[in-house]
């Protein structure tokens, strides 16, 4: 299998000592038969982090397609090799960046630690495949092997309940020597039935091509659209498929969980810090129906002395175009109410918004529209289209929201193949299996934070949908009100922060149906801990005062417990916005050297200083958990009671508190 190396690409490109391109011949790699050319570019991406790209034969690798990845990262380290090509030490496809090392040969792809040496992932290069969505597509197979690990992210990966082989009466789900995945997606994808995750946005289901390895490395498929991730388990094996794509582009870094997710951030983009009001208690129901309500609403929070950040307006659109505002019948002066709001108690106003077409007239980037069936029509807008963006901000969003006081937006409804195109639709950027995904889940929050950004404004964006590159936090969509869906939604949280989205939430208390005192008291004191702690159900009340006076007492304490930690989220958030940690993240992340810390998914620390450890069983008044060893120690938050930890313990746990520790000891 002979080198050709093509030197006007290198010499133009390795003289800048950024990248190394070359082409090899493989007679392994077949479209149809015969030998062909694979065309590779492989170049240092970020810290410790390496971009490879292949594409198919007779096609060059295309750089500026849609995607995540930034086309530069000005903290990669220069490569160690090759470091010119008129040195004539140009012997194979190979680049070192600081702790990672890629070599590309004709048969095969090699990743592994660069000071050790150590092999951490191998396989043969792509295979590519005709594709049914076009002439200009391939479907993409690439298997690699490593040793058997943990694998996490990929995504808030979910399942209704009546899909959950799970039920109120399973006792084990809440021991750390048991699998709480049983009621819940597992933390560790290799345990996913089959090792199978479909990377498609459906409702309750939100993947990312993102994950992170046990093993020490982490992965990025930078290929916006329809494909699927297999990891058998007790395998090293990573099987990948993408059914219609230009080229395969991977990313990969090495180094530890705090040093990968740092890179990953700086190669897509890394959250804004949260504004002030969105670090407390979120207010919502389905629905507050007129500025009176929400007014009153506001009234009631300001007389009890209790905080709230955000009020959330559901189905407060009008029921005929313009959309993009709230109903003028309802709402007849947004800026006064949302004025009144804030006045009453410093808080904002967020109203639920779906991706909803204008009048072409109007809008002439945006054409006709489309429906969910692929029909023109107007149904939805292409948030692909840059210059859409911009006329729904400019003749929408801003003159009724923005310019009335409005700066946050609650985005539903906007899954890539179920309320915009479905597969075989196409979007301006393409079919919607090649970029479906990031058109959904990136460009279309980005409406909303552009148009912010050109007010000097960052906005906050709460989204059912979100994918790698967007700014904006995620939700888990109308869950149940039963305490199987509380547990589920520990792991769907802990799964979101590891997928590179920090900012996330649940419906508190359960969206379908309505929870028991104990449920609500419980799911608040859950909420309380979480990046964003956001009441919503659809049901007639669901305030903090709506489900008795012992839950009130309970939820009361964890709106005041979020106010105590205002200080801390704000700092959890600004560290966040640097080095893409999450904030909520299992006790791994920051006790990687304790191995009973790898077993427990049901315990989770936020931020570095507090570890939380929510009551998930009905009738529970005590909580068992294991509390990781520190010299320091451990306090319960509520009775100061300290803990040497490096061992499991049993803690009274009323309906009012939550089993909250802090790592050292109470002042």
């Amino acid at each position: 299998h002979p080198w050709r190396v093509t030197y006007t690409h290198l010499s133009a490109n390795m003289r800048r000592g950024r990248a190394a391109y070359f082409a090899l011949v493989a007679s392994t790699c077949q479209l149809s038969a015969g030998t062909h050319q694979l065309d590779t570019l492989v170049e240092p991406h970020c810290k410790d982090s390496i971009r490879i790209r292949i594409a198919p034969s007779g096609v060059q690798v295309q750089q500026g397609l849609v995607g995540a990845l930034t086309e530069d990262c000005p903290n990669a380290e220069a490569p160690a090799r090759p470091t010119s090509p008129d040195a004539g030490n140009v012997t194979d496809g190979s680049v070192t960046n600081g702790q990672v090392s890629v070599v590309v040969t004709a048969d095969s792809i090699t990743i592994s630690q660069a000071s050790t040496g150590k092999v951490l992932l191998t396989g043969a290069p792509p295979k590519f495949t005709s594709a049914s969505c076009g002439a200009d597509f391939f479907g993409i197979n690439l298997t690699l092997h490593g040793a058997p690990d943990r694998v996490f992210g990929l995504g808030q990966l979910e399942s209704q309940e009546q899909d959950r082989d799970c039920s109120d009466s399973t006792q084990s789900v809440v021991s750390h020597r048991a699998a709480p995945e049983a009621c819940g997606t597992p933390l560790d994808r290799r345990q996913m039935p089959g090792g199978v995750t479909v990377l498609q946005s459906v409702k309750y289901n939100i993947p990312t091509s993102f994950l992170y390895s046990s093993a020490g490395f982490g992965l990025f498929f930078n290929q916006p659209g329809a494909g699927s991730v297999v990891l058998p388990n007790a395998s090293g094996m990573f099987d990948v498929a993408f059914s219609c794509q230009k080229q395969l582009d991977l990313w990969v870094s090495v180094g530890s969980a705090q040093e990968i997710y740092q890179s990953f951030g700086h190669a897509t983009v890394l959250p804004n810090p949260l504004p002030d009001y969105a670090a407390r208690y979120w207010q919502s129901k389905n629905a507050y129906k007129t500025a009176t309500e929400v007014v009153e609403l506001a009234q009631n929070f300001s007389r009890l002395n209790l905080s709230v950040g955000v009020i959330v307006i559901d189905l407060g659109l009008p029921s005929s175009p313009p959309y993009y505002r709230l109903d003028p019948a309802r709402f007849p002066n947004v800026e006064a109410m949302s004025g009144a709001v804030f006045n009453l108690t410093g808080s904002q106003i967020m109203p639920n918004l779906k991706p909803t077409s204008v009048a072409s007239s109007d809008c002439p980037a945006c054409g006709a529209g489309f429906t969910t069936d692929g029909k023109a029509d107007d149904g939805k807008i292409d948030p692909s289209i840059p210059a859409c963006r911009d006329c729904v901000w400019s003749k929408r969003i801003k003159p009724y929201l923005f310019d009335q006081g409005v700066r946050t937006y609650w985005l539903d409804d906007d899954e890539a193949a179920v309320h915009f195109h479905p597969i075989g639709g196409q979007f301006s950027c393409g079919p919607t299996e090649y970029c479906g995904l990031w058109a959904s889940g990136t460009e279309w929050p980005r409406l909303f934070t552009d148009g912010s950004a050109a007010e000097h404004f960052s906005p906050m964006i709460l989204s059912r949908n979100l994918w790698a590159g967007a700014t904006g936090a995620l939700w888990s969509s109308d869950i149940l009100c039963t305490w199987t869906e509380l547990r589920a939604q520990v792991l769907a949280g802990l799964s979101s922060g590891l997928s590179g989205w920090q900012y996330w939430t649940s419906d508190v208390g359960g969206f379908s149906g309505t929870p028991s005192p104990e449920l609500a008291a419980r799911w608040h004191q859950f909420g309380s801990v979480c990046p964003l702690y956001r009441s919503h159900g659809s049901r007639p009340y669901n305030e903090p005062w709506s489900f008795g006076p012992e839950a009130e007492v309970s939820i009361t304490k964890s709106i005041q417990l979020r106010e105590a930690l205002h200080g801390y989220i704000m700092e959890l958030s600004a560290n966040s916005s640097t080095t893409g940690a999450p904030m909520m993240r299992p006790l791994w992340w920051d006790f990687p050297n304790s191995p009973e810390a790898w077993k427990i998914s049901d315990v989770f620390m936020f931020g570095p200083r507090y570890l939380a450890a929510p009551v998930l069983q009905e009738g529970a008044r005590n909580r068992t958990l294991w509390l990781p060893l520190v010299q320091e120690g451990w306090s319960s938050y509520y009775t100061g009671q300290h803990y040497a930890g490096g061992s499991e313990i049993t803690v009274d746990a009323p309906m009012t508190e939550l089993p909250l520790f802090v790592r050292g000891r109470m002042p």
